[in-house]
């Protein structure tokens, strides 16, 4: 189960482990973002020192219905124990998990400012 909090902008956050290319791990606070289809959007200064393997660039549609097209990394992360390479996007707006990350598992958000959040396999 990964345990995280619904923080003072009620932007519900987990902590997540991403791997550099020497296979160090960094702790990366992300927000979990369901209006999001991808797995992963992190900061470029972030993927910078992570040293992401660049792969091409994706076109997301956006929140204003606008497309945009994204540079595109590949990334090792854990998840819930488990290694997984998936594909971060990298973007000024920061750090978000999306559902293709979250896909098969459950994720529950007490609604009030420092509520639990957790997301456990299905």
């Amino acid at each position: 189960m990964i345990i995280g909090i619904l923080n003072e902008s009620f932007e519900p956050s987990i902590p997540l482990l991403c791997a550099d290319r020497n296979g160090r791990w960094r702790r990366i606070t992300v927000a979990i973002d369901t209006g999001f289809s991808g797995f992963l959007t992190l900061h470029p200064d972030i993927i910078a020192e992570l040293e992401g393997f660049r792969f091409g660039t994706t076109r997301f549609e956006v929140a204003d219905g606008s497309e945009i097209e994204f540079p595109t990394f590949t990334m090792k992360v854990q998840w819930d124990g488990f290694e997984r390479r998936i594909v971060a996007l990298a973007s000024e707006a920061g750090s978000l998990v999306g559902m293709k990350m979250i896909k098969g598992w459950r994720l529950q958000i007490n609604a009030v400012e420092g509520g639990d959040v957790r997301i456990e396999r299905l």
